[in-house]
């Protein structure tokens, strides 16, 4: 079944679950998991980690449809927009997730954190 509405949602389920078993997630520690992403996969994220008692931070370019943006945020998730680039440019919204997560982990060291597809290499 995929709540979400997309079958990302079995991949962010297994990747979270994966995390947990890894000992970099720990279910209802208030932990963060900081994602950069321009729709379905934020809107499974949102919903999960909410589920399991983790935040969840989602990067999105500016330009991403307003509904998208709204039902991340209805799901529970933070959501920061940034202004849309290349892939490459260090300001890109899957970039910046990943710094907003290296920044927490220094800031929150005893809470664990990730950035699920990048973290297991799945794109």
């Amino acid at each position: 079944m995929n709540p979400g509405g997309s079958a990302k949602d079995r991949v962010v389920l297994e990747i979270i679950e994966n995390a947990e078993k890894e000992g970099l997630l720990v279910p209802n520690t208030d932990s963060c998991i900081f994602e950069g992403t321009s729709g379905s996969t934020g809107i499974s994220l949102s919903y999960i980690a909410r589920a399991k008692g983790y935040r969840a931070h989602i990067v999105m370019p500016s330009d991403v449809a307003d509904e998208k943006r709204q039902l991340v945020e209805k799901m529970g998730a933070t959501v920061e927009l940034v202004k849309p680039c290349s892939i490459v440019d260090p300001n890109n919204f899957n970039r910046v997730a990943e710094r907003k997560a290296k920044e927490y982990q220094y800031t929150q060291p005893s809470k664990p954190t990730t950035v699920p597809r990048s973290a297991y290499n799945l794109q």
